[in-house]
């Protein structure tokens, strides 16, 4: 007979695409340490960025759970990953965020699994000076054989891809993104020796694309070996959040 699993909520994906400046309602849903990093941004398109991040990702969270947006409270591990402060943080979903020019984007797990989501400009180019630092030694074989544009493209589909997978495990930047090697871009699939941060490489599902054109976006989710969660995905505007954000207070 066969043994079924039992269901488990997919991981949820909102997009949210941004101007300079967002509503200054808004900020009244943070809290006070994040208000001081709002405060210490010089330049108004990354202070309403990051603005729009913290606030969409604890509606998206209150659309998880059971606490409205402005009363989530934040710690971080270790590693310097934000968690939920909580005791009982694990029964809780985990979550990332990532923003850029025109674009915030944040995941969360109603399951709790490691994910991590990085979101880039389409139209931005990553220096080939920095290919020592990104690709593995496979990957810069491969791209010895591609014309300039090509390169260009592929190199930054290959960074949001590994920097989500690093944001995933908490590693971030700090993470030797050289031993992953992403062996298909479409449908995204790695590989890497096995350790004790990524572990095995089949326990990773991870999706890219590109979010209305502009931007490129790259998820990662560690799963259950062999299993492919399906991820819901939500663009929203400013108008909906806002009233998301009063639905859920």
């Amino acid at each position: 007979m066969p043994h079924h699993q039992p269901s488990v909520a997919p991981p949820r994906i909102w997009l949210l695409p941004i101007a300079s400046a967002v509503p200054r309602t808004w900020y009244d849903y943070l809290d006070a340490q994040e208000r001081a990093r709002a405060d210490r941004f010089l330049n108004p398109a990354d202070r309403s960025a990051f603005i729009a991040a913290h606030v969409m990702l604890r509606a998206l969270l209150s659309s998880c759970g059971t606490r409205a947006p402005s009363d989530w409270t934040f710690t971080v591990d270790a590693n310097g990953k934000p968690r939920i402060a909580d005791d009982n943080a694990r029964s809780f979903p985990s979550f990332n965020i990532s923003h850029t020019a025109g674009l915030v984007a944040a995941i969360a797990d109603p399951a709790g699994r490691a994910v991590g989501i990085d979101v880039e400009p389409s139209h931005r180019v990553i220096d080939p000076i920095m290919t020592p630092w990104v690709l593995s030694g496979e990957e810069r074989k491969h791209f010895t054989r591609l014309d300039e544009t090509a390169a260009g493209d592929e190199l930054l589909q290959r960074w949001v891809l590994k920097e989500a997978l690093a944001k995933a495990t908490g590693q971030g930047l700090a993470m030797d993104v050289t031993r992953i090697e992403i062996i298909r871009l479409f449908p995204p699939a790695v590989f890497f020796e096995p350790d004790e941060v990524l572990g095995h490489a089949d326990t990773w599902h991870l999706e890219n694309w590109r979010a209305e054109g502009r931007h490129q976006v790259a998820v990662a989710v560690q799963c259950v070996q062999g299993s492919s969660p399906t991820l819901t995905k939500r663009m929203l505007s400013e108008d909906a959040l806002s009233h998301l954000l009063h639905s859920y207070s």
